[in-house]
């Protein structure tokens, strides 16, 4: 990721900003008088300062050893008293689609709730089926400083499909050449069909090891294989341990059988290659433990970083397994509380399997890495790409903003700190990236956001209204309140 570093935050107008002597070309920045929340391991304490050179944090603490650090000749940020936050990043979103849904569905409103069935669902379909990729690249470079401004600064895309597959690739490509992708992407590649169980068709792992090359310090990370286990409840395909409440001859079926998930899972601990698995139900959420147990004791390897994704529903027992397997538990909050769509669901799996619904909390409890993602723009109750609208739900349990009200699974909720780490830490993790992003530390990259307010103090309920009027990305401006893109 090219960088332009020496621009930082003179021109901002909300932030203090000084020279050193002669402003020498020394590439230090200090930024100091802020409430630095760094999300490192064991400091909750806020720091007041941070010294930077170039796109690296060298020293984050008091402001007297940041200064120090600095040097004489350094440019010098007074934050106002500000919090501080690494960047946000987003653990599993769809980066074309929802970019190109929200200017051709619901061009009006940056949040778009599935207030209209079915007939959303197919609008939207049918506008990303006929979209050219020329309108997904459009779309996104719209859509782009919007997330800068929400406080993203890397995200994971689960899909990338613009509208195949090559082309968001391609599109990616052009932005990184042009010095035009203000974020981090992490990616995948997506392993279709059936595999044998002693032979595996290796064409994805080949293609992610080309495109990691090819992407190679551009601000591209492909990471994952992707694969699905299963479908959705409200379509009667996700696969269910006992049919479905509304429909008894019916269970589901596994879209990959545990025969061949265990052959893709081999072949990704074989080559290092995490595979991101969506599992909806207890019964894909056993199949994918139990897959990745076997692959790993037939390695003898638990350093390989599998995922899974949504994880609606599932087993009490197998909340520990988690932990013991090193898997990251990826959760979209969907259910914010007892609404018509959440009843529409019960109506589907039956009251018993919701109330196995949504376990984070439990799963932080357990010790394993929770790392929360929008699924932007799939869901049910709330689509939204802005993190903090998802770290209030996180919260309170019930849509943005709302102070009353049923709380879907109140036991559930998440303190802010722990609400903040799904969303920094925990997504660095699970893109074995965290020697690199998800906290301010030194030697790690300069991925921060400066907030209109104190996530930690202000009423939950508006925890939503919180965003960036500063968003760094590698030591790079790449948002500021009041200035243009």
């Amino acid at each position: 990721m090219r960088l332009s570093w020496i621009l930082f935050f003179c021109s901002l107008a909300l932030l203090g900003c000084e020279e050193g002597a002669g402003n020498a070309p020394s590439g230090f920045l200090l930024i100091k008088n802020a409430r630095i929340y760094t999300m490192a391991t064991g400091k909750i304490e806020p720091a007041e300062a941070m010294c930077i050179r170039a796109d690296r944090i060298i020293f984050v603490g008091a402001e007297d050893r940041a200064a120090a650090c600095a040097g004489p000749r350094k440019q010098v940020i007074d934050a106002g008293g500000r919090t501080i936050l690494p960047g946000l990043i987003d653990a599993h979103m769809y980066i074309f689609s929802g970019s190109l849904a929200g200017q051709t569905i619901n061009p009006s409103s940056e949040r778009m709730f599935a207030d209209k069935g079915d007939r959303a669902g197919a609008s939207m379909k049918d506008a990303l089926t006929r979209a050219a990729p020329q309108d997904h690249e459009a779309a996104l470079r719209t859509w782009l400083p919007k997330a800068n401004a929400a406080g993203l600064t890397s995200i994971f895309d689960a899909g990338l499909a613009a509208p195949s597959q090559q082309d968001g690739y391609a599109i990616l490509a052009t932005l990184a050449d042009e010095n035009a992708l203000p974020l981090r992407v992490f990616s995948s590649v997506f392993a279709a069909g059936r595999f044998d169980k002693a032979e595996i068709e290796p064409a994805p792992f080949v293609l992610l090891s080309k495109l990691k090359q090819d992407f190679e310090e551009t601000g591209v990370s492909p990471v994952f294989i992707k694969t699905f286990i299963g479908g959705l409840p409200e379509g009667h395909t996700a696969y269910l341990p006992s049919p479905y409440a509304n429909n008894p001859a019916v269970a589901g079926a596994a879209a990959l059988s545990k025969a061949d998930l265990n052959a893709l899972v081999l072949e990704g601990q074989k080559r290092a290659i995490p595979i991101h698995m969506h599992a909806k139900s207890e019964a894909e959420v056993r199949i994918a433990l139990d897959v990745v147990e076997a692959a790993q004791t037939q390695t003898k390897d638990r350093s390989i970083r599998h995922v899974v994704a949504h994880k609606g529903f599932i087993a009490e027992e197998d909340v520990a397994r988690f932990a013991q397997l090193n898997i990251t538990a990826q959760t979209s909050i969907w259910a914010a509380r007892s609404d018509s769509n959440l009843k529409e669901q019960t109506r589907y799996i039956g009251k018993e399997r919701r109330k196995a619904g949504d376990l984070i909390n439990a799963m932080m409890q357990a010790d394993a890495v929770q790392s929360l993602g929008t699924d932007w723009p799939a869901n049910t109750d709330l689509s939204t790409f802005k993190p903090f609208e998802m770290i209030e739900v996180a919260v309170t349990r019930r849509l943005p903003g709302e102070t009353s009200g049923a709380m879907q699974s109140a036991e559930e909720a998440l303190s802010v700190m722990d609400a903040v780490a799904a969303m920094t830490t925990a997504p660095a993790y699970q893109l074995n990236a965290e020697d690199e992003i998800g906290s301010l530390e030194a030697g790690k990259a300069a991925d921060f956001i400066v907030l209109n307010q104190d996530v930690f103090s202000v009423p939950v309920e508006t925890i939503h209204k919180t965003q960036s009027v500063m968003t760094v990305v590698g030591g790079r401006i790449v948002y500021e309140i009041g200035r243009d893109p």
